[in-house]
């Protein structure tokens, strides 16, 4: 891709009234992170051309890569306005509405590509991966399998069906669909990445470990993006080899491409935290007392991302009478909906929650459903507020172990302050804060744990959450492991393991590595590492 960009800004420089030049030129800045350059591009090639709906699609795209939604979805529209039935612009418009977490919405849009274009294999997969969002994975595995159908000699269809085993806990049936993948495509990254969840590398001779080495010779040929996920796999095998430092090489080098390919605003952050705690002050949640919706239904599990949420919806989604939702948006979603909180709809915009919730649970029957969003945290005010029965958990984890463990994720969306250590570290000085204002204005109202105590307290810490939730014990929340519920989160290849010890002061491996996220964590932090709590 810097290649291709060196070739097409000097086509340009020829073809200055050449529309689609601009248009590559466009993608490829935008596979090389530069988005600011890649929409300057693509206006550029929609001045030049402008009843040609390919710009529209580019300028789209660089739109959805540096996250001005809105902005995106204004370009998609003008493209359908000049190709009404394409296939290609409804898939983006899929993308777009699975960015906003509209997964109806998305899957509105996909079924309509496929009206279109039923042949195109990119399009099935992606309805298996929206289906996946929403739980539904009898429909999702359906899907992903008439993508295999008609691409039969194309690795991705397996590769994605073997993720979606692993979140089923099926990862003896995902590692044969992955290297079945690789038998298809031995020259791509993905498989490999996907691979080292499902296989311990022994050592550096391993066919599959030099195979994925071999790969770096053109890692660029993928753009930032394919490069991270090639490190990111690289980092996962050294340290299975207890090679820490080669681990660490490569996992920085994969959060430096990674950190290209994503825009982040740490103003904005500050901001959105700062209105938050002006507004929910200890009078305003006192003025909305009773004015919620009443139910014992919700379970709300928040914190840091990688702090043990994951863990302690397991546990207590391994009763019989509880559904474990995963990370809801449902919060968010009603907030936009309804607007501000206040006493006139704190009622209604509660009622919204529960009716929504239920409706994900296929028994009909659960007595809790728990919502696993980490981020929740930043709407424990809201929370209470509109549900004033609900229970609320919050996970704590050793701040670097919490840290080091973000950093070691490609995550799917979201989460862009995870790919640089003082941003990691900002980020969860700010989470800190955020929790220390509950405190003060909610004091004794939802229930603190720590992954630390969990995992070697791990009969006591699930009775405690079994207890606090309002339920009779049941020896089923002493074998979460064993469940066959879908994991969408990062954690899905650890929590179909018996609890284990070995993430605790996990950080250690890579202690002379961390200066900047070290030095730059804040005094609270550095008093939980060293056992003051």
């Amino acid at each position: 891709y810097e290649e291709a960009v060196v070739a097409a800004r000097y086509a340009a420089a020829f073809k200055k009234d050449s529309a689609s030049i601009h248009t590559t030129l466009s993608q490829a800045l935008r596979q090389m992170g530069d988005f600011t350059m890649a929409r300057a591009a693509a206006q550029k090639a929609i001045y030049l051309a402008p009843d040609d709906a390919d710009p529209y699609l580019e300028l789209a795209e660089a739109n959805l890569s540096a996250d001005i939604l809105e902005d995106a979805e204004a370009a998609l529209q003008e493209a359908l306005k000049r190709e009404p039935d394409s296939a290609r612009t409804y898939k983006k418009l899929a993308d777009l509405r699975e960015r906003l977490t509209d997964h109806k919405g998305a899957l509105e849009a996909i079924n309509k590509a496929i009206d279109m274009a039923p042949g195109m294999p990119m399009l099935w997969i992606s309805k298996a991966q929206i289906h996946q969002l929403e739980n539904d994975m009898s429909e999702a595995f359906a899907a992903v399998d008439k993508a295999a159908e008609l691409a039969p000699q194309w690795h991705l269809p397996l590769q994605v069906k073997a993720e979606m085993l692993i979140t089923v806990n099926e990862n003896k049936q995902a590692e044969e669909y992955v290297r079945r993948a690789l038998e298809l495509n031995p020259n791509v990254p993905g498989p490999y990445a996907t691979l080292t969840s499902l296989k311990k590398f022994e050592s550096e001779e391993d066919e599959n470990f030099i195979k994925m080495k071999s790969l770096l010779d053109r890692e660029m040929t993928w753009g930032l993006s394919g490069a991270a996920v090639l490190h990111y796999g690289l980092s996962d095998a050294y340290a299975q080899m207890k090679d820490y430092d080669m681990s660490f090489e490569h996992l920085k080098k994969a959060n430096e491409y990674r950190r290209k390919t994503i825009p982040i605003n740490p103003a904005k952050a500050l901001e959105v935290a700062e209105a938050i705690k002006t507004k929910f002050t200890t009078p305003f949640l006192k003025n909305l007392e009773g004015k919620g919706f009443k139910s014992d239904i919700p379970v709300f599990i928040v914190g840091m991302p990688r702090s043990g949420t994951t863990l302690t919806e397991q546990i207590i989604s391994s009763h019989p009478l509880v559904f474990g939702a995963g990370e809801l948006t449902e919060i968010s979603h009603i907030r936009e909906e309804m607007g501000g909180l206040g006493e006139d709809n704190a009622y209604e915009f509660g009622k919204q929650y529960i009716e929504r919730v239920k409706m994900r649970d296929p028994s009909g029957k659960a007595e809790r459903i728990t919502d696993k969003m980490p981020g929740n945290y930043m709407n424990l005010g809201l929370i209470r507020s509109i549900l004033p029965d609900a229970k609320i958990i919050h996970c704590r984890r050793d701040p670097v172990d919490t840290c080091v463990s973000c950093f070691q994720q490609n995550f799917a969306s979201g989460q862009y302050w995870s790919y640089d250590l003082e941003d990691l570290a900002a980020e969860y000085n700010r989470y800190l804060d955020m929790m220390n204002h509950w405190r003060s204005v909610m004091p004794g109202q939802f229930l603190e744990i720590r992954y630390e105590e969990t995992v070697e307290n791990f009969e006591e810490q699930a009775r405690k959450l079994i207890d606090y939730v309002g339920l009779e014990w049941n020896a089923a929340c002493l074998e979460p492991h064993k469940q066959k519920r879908t994991v969408l989160t990062a954690s899905k290849a650890q929590v179909t393991q018996p609890i284990y010890k070995s993430s605790v002061q996990k950080w250690r491996r890579y202690e002379k590595h961390l200066g900047p996220l070290l030095d730059n964590l804040n005094q609270e932090a550095h008093d939980y590492i060293n056992g003051k709590f």
